[in-house]
């Protein structure tokens, strides 16, 4: 049951993530980043959001200085590959960093970065993370 609560608040956070707002819903004014993993593609996820018009208070999280906005968010995936006796065993992979589109005021808007991912291997080590670029 555990498994399946856990398997479905991932699912929720990478549908939340992932999915565009409506122009016309109301807008939260809260910045977050989704990590995670995807069962049923076996991949890692991340993906960020953020609200320019939002003045970051303390002790939000998410590696969020207080008392700013964000301008910009990024999300980065990546693999480091392996080679055993000579034998490559899986290919390294590096998004680089992904930006959101630039706000360019402090408008009362959600932007987001697109979805990176990064495949699932059990010999390599797979990293998922996101920062932020304030005015």
């Amino acid at each position: 049951m555990i498994k399946i609560k856990k398997s479905i608040l991932m699912s929720l956070a990478l549908i939340a993530c992932c999915t565009p707002f409506s122009a016309n819903a109301s807008v939260e004014s809260d910045n977050k980043a989704f990590e995670g993993f995807n069962k049923k593609d076996k991949e890692y996820f991340v993906c960020a959001q953020f609200n320019p018009s939002y003045k970051i208070q303390k002790g939000e999280g998410y590696d969020l200085t207080a008392n700013k906005y964000v301008k910009q968010a990024y999300v980065r995936a990546r693999s480091d590959g392996r080679t055993v006796l000579g034998v490559r065993i899986c290919g390294s992979y590096d998004s680089g960093r992904v930006y959101s589109a630039a706000a360019s005021s402090k408008v009362n808007r959600i932007y987001q970065t697109p979805k990176e991912t990064v495949k699932d291997c059990k010999t390599c080590c797979q990293r998922t993370n996101y920062g932020w670029v304030y005015f």
